[in-house]
C-alpha cells in the first residue's frame, strides 16, 4: 500500500532507492483502512536466552517457541 511506500507522508526515500528520482512520476497516497495504533502490539521477551550465549539454533528454537505461543494467545 502507499502508506508501506512513504517516510513522513513523502515517497522521495523509495523514490530514490529505486532510481527514479529524477523521472517525472504519478503519486497517490491512499490512508490506511487499519487502525495500527489501537490493533499494534510491540512484545519483546524478557527470558530468550542472549544469542552470543548458546548456539544460533539453540537461539532459532526458543525465539520460534515464543512466537508460536504468542500466535496461538492471539488466535493468529
Amino acid at each position: 500500500t502507499s502508506a508501506s511506500l512513504t517516510v513522513n507522508h513523502s515517497f522521495h526515500y523509495i523514490q530514490k532507492e529505486l532510481g527514479l528520482d529524477s523521472i517525472s512520476t504519478d503519486k497517490l497516497m491512499i490512508s490506511s483502512p487499519f487502525e495500527y495504533k489501537n490493533q499494534v502490539q510491540l512484545l519483546i521477551p524478557e527470558d530468550l536466552p542472549e544469542i552470543n550465549a548458546v548456539s544460533i539454533d539453540e537461539f532459532v528454537i526458543a525465539l520460534t517457541e515464543h512466537i508460536i505461543s504468542i500466535a496461538e494467545a492471539a488466535k493468529g
